[in-house]
């Protein structure tokens, strides 16, 4: 029997499993008949995952003109607009062009006109460099603040449905991530890269995101993309703030800031002891209802060339206080940093994973049990 033959009440509970991935199966099942794609339109875009730029302008426009007419329905969402390094060098180049060019002739008619008589002309050029920085300066906002505003606008029209979100987008993107009074009423899982929903407010990280009592998971994923460090989420504006009824925190590829391990022992009410950093007191307690606490560091960065660029003291210290950590509360998890950098899409693996009903759980072999060094406190 073909799925036309299927009746309705069958054919939507197939519907229902089939659509948990990026949006494909949904929009491909719409297409074999109307009888299926009527009944298909309410599951198509559960699972929706925009990789790119493009996908998600294309997909805040899609939802602008659809209005209420037709709901998405989405549960399941990965942001994915993070370039590689070389693609965003390449978008950054290109922004620049005409700054490169303008500096280049002002440096050119320097060397060739050392002399005073010259000055006025080499500032006109020196100028007109300057301008054209400006103006790139501008491009990049606008290229940053047009893809955080199609964030903002997707998860606006799908708030009513969403249950998990993925969330990494680049350094630009990030940055520009600062609308305030987002309410996601059904959220349950946040995977984030990018400091959302924390948004800087006078130097502080203020909640973009308000009190969302469904969230039981959420996971910050450390990057150079982030305008703060794992530790703005403890405090006063943080997890305490906006997920009320927290149980799994997972802190990855920690290791910009030695002191983050002390600032989450500070969290659960630990003093793991340590003469050279303390937490700071913006530091509030995380809810009460948190029943596991997950920390990995990044993979652990080669000897530089010396002492002022070599960062593996910074990690050395951070993988130690975290190990103080794990003795002092069976709450907290220690995960061995990766031999090399995940994948890209290792988090759109977990992410589809999750759609398909397959929760993220810690191997035991992976666990962290070095025995701690002896220091002292």
């Amino acid at each position: 029997m073909s799925l036309d033959g299927l009746p309705p009440e069958l054919l939507t509970h197939i519907l229902e499993l089939s659509c948990t991935d990026n949006g494909a199966t949904g929009r491909s099942l719409s297409l074999v008949s109307r009888y299926i794609r009527d009944i298909s339109a309410t599951f198509k875009l559960q699972s929706v995952a925009l990789l790119g730029r493009q996908q998600l302008l294309q997909f805040a426009a899609f939802l602008d003109s659809s209005h209420d007419s037709v709901p998405a329905n989405t549960r399941y969402l990965y942001i994915g607009g993070q370039e590689s390094q070389s693609e965003l060098t390449e978008i950054v180049s290109a922004k620049r062009e005409g700054y490169a060019a303008a500096n280049a002739k002002a440096m050119a008619f320097a060397r060739a006109n050392p002399d005073e008589e010259h000055y006025k002309q080499l500032q006109l050029l020196r100028d007109q460099a300057q301008y054209m920085l400006n103006r790139s300066h501008l491009a990049m906002q606008l290229f940053a603040r047009d893809a955080a505003d199609a964030v903002f606008t997707v998860l606006r029209h799908i708030a009513p449905t969403l249950e998990v979100l993925y969330i990494h987008v680049n350094e630009y993107v990030a940055r520009a991530l600062n609308q305030s009074g987002l309410e996601l009423p059904r959220l349950i899982d946040l995977t984030t890269c990018a400091g959302f929903p924390l948004i800087r407010h006078k130097g502080q990280g203020e909640s973009g995101l308000l009190p969302c009592p469904t969230l039981r998971h959420l996971h910050v994923v450390e990057t150079n993309d982030m305008w703060c460090d794992s530790e703005a989420f403890l405090r006063v504006q943080g997890i305490a703030h906006f997920s009320p009824n927290l149980t799994t925190l997972r802190l990855s590829e920690l290791g910009q800031n030695e002191a983050v391990p002390l600032h989450v022992a500070a969290s659960i009410g630990i003093d793991i002891g340590d003469a050279q950093y303390t937490p700071l007191r913006s530091i509030v307690p995380l809810p009460r209802s948190v029943q596991q606490i997950v920390l990995k560091p990044t993979v652990k960065p080669e000897p530089a060339c010396c002492e002022v660029c070599d960062d593996t003291y910074v990690y050395s210290d951070l993988v130690d206080y975290a190990r103080r950590l794990v003795q002092k509360s069976r709450r907290v998890v220690l995960l061995q940093a990766d031999k090399e950098a995940p994948e890209r899409d290792n988090l759109f693996t977990e992410w589809s994973d999750k759609a398909n009903g397959r929760s993220w759980i810690w191997d035991a072999k992976d666990v962290d049990t070095t025995p701690l060094k002896n220091v002292n406190a």
